[in-house]
């Protein structure tokens, strides 16, 4: 879960590497959370996309934090989280891909209306409590 108080959009590229996606906020407004993107630097191993593991059925999808934070902004404070695993992403056409096996994304309500959490999980069971989803790199048709 979140401890963030302020959600914006992100995007993301490709970090040193094609496997490795930088995060950066696509806001004008200044918060905490947003600043955490923006001082970084997109060269160093912050702002990375990342599976952590938590030990939980699903465990979140997360950015790295900048060296200095006390926590990883898009992790509760109180959670555990091990060093996430950052060089695992891939593109099939417009789908992302995990170069980790068995990992499947799921989707979880945060209570906020329209807003989830990204979660990924090894086990079809998470799929019993959460969304499944699929990530692509364009919007849903419309029509």
């Amino acid at each position: 879960m979140s401890n963030a108080t302020t959600k914006f959009p992100v995007s993301l590229t490709f970090g040193n590497n094609q496997n490795t996606w930088v995060a950066h906020p696509d806001t004008t407004n200044t918060t905490t959370e947003s600043a955490i993107f923006t001082t970084a630097g997109v060269a160093s191993n912050t702002n990375l996309l990342g599976l952590s593991d938590n030990g939980s059925m699903a465990c979140p999808v997360i950015f790295t934090s900048p060296s200095g934070q006390a926590n990883n902004n898009t992790v509760a404070a109180n959670t555990s989280v091990s060093t996430p695993q950052t060089n695992v992403w891939t593109l099939y056409g417009k789908y992302v891909m995990c170069s980790q096996d068995n990992v499947n994304f799921y989707a979880q309500p945060t209570g906020q209306d329209g807003w989830y959490i990204l979660l990924w999980s090894a086990t079809a069971d998470a799929a019993l409590r959460n969304i499944p989803v699929t990530l692509r790199t364009i919007g849903p048709a419309s029509g």
